[in-house]
């Protein structure tokens, strides 16, 4: 019985956030890095992404394939260096992911959109239930990577 207590103590001490793990303040963000060079890359192959759910908006306001690519690759680098920058100022790091912030949130305002109408980006009618079910990634990375960043203010690991 004492080894489960000592566990629980653990958990419980994790929740507090009195010894939280790096990684698991930085998951968040690393998805939202991995997830804008793997469209950027798409991007610089084919215009197919672009008629993509959680893409279209993006796409809408960034009408060329190769300039969309670059704003995700800057995006990405602006969070990537942020993440990895010397120092322990809060405001310079987090000035860093807001560009990532912001495009998360275009995309997921997209995604809301197409989940309210039941419609995806190309015009394909479907029920919001579906929608909701194939799109909800697109949209918890926002909440994902903006709980990553109070995280990051909060906790500060890199102290």
């Amino acid at each position: 019985m004492v080894p489960q207590l000592a566990r629980l103590r653990s958990l419980l001490a994790t929740a507090r956030l009195t010894n939280p793990s790096p990684a698991l303040s930085l998951f968040g963000v690393w998805f939202a890095i991995a997830l804008h060079l793997v469209w950027a890359t798409l991007l610089l192959v084919t215009d197919a992404p672009q008629q993509t759910t959680a893409i279209y908006t993006l796409s809408q306001l960034f009408p060329n394939q190769y300039g969309l690519a670059i704003i995700l690759l800057a995006v990405a680098g602006c969070s990537t260096y942020g993440l990895l920058k010397k120092g322990s100022g809060i405001t310079d790091r987090v000035l860093l992911l807001a560009p990532q912030q912001i495009v998360l949130g275009i995309s997921a305002a997209g995604v809301a959109r197409a989940m309210i109408l039941g419609e995806f980006a190309d015009g394909t009618a479907r029920s919001s239930a579906f929608l909701i079910a194939d799109q909800a990634p697109a949209l918890l990375a926002l909440f994902v990577h903006s709980a990553s960043i109070v995280f990051l203010a909060l906790v500060r690991p890199w102290r």
